[in-house]
């Protein structure tokens, strides 16, 4: 996603109507199950290669 003009202002950003489809589709995905949001701790331990996910290990290990 491009970075966003902002409207100091408002302190609001603006989006392009390829961001909000983009915004839509992966709602549609999140609610479908077919894709999952993280709590801070999950998203902190993936980035931090602490994760206890199969989905994040490294494959050489």
């Amino acid at each position: 996603m491009a970075a966003k003009e902002r409207d100091t202002d408002n302190n609001e950003f603006t989006f392009t109507n390829a961001d909000l489809a983009q915004f839509e589709e992966r709602r549609k995905k999140r609610l479908s199950g077919e894709s999952k949001t993280s709590s801070w701790e999950e998203a902190k331990d993936i980035i931090t290669g602490n994760s206890k996910s199969d989905l994040c290990k490294n494959k050489n290990s």
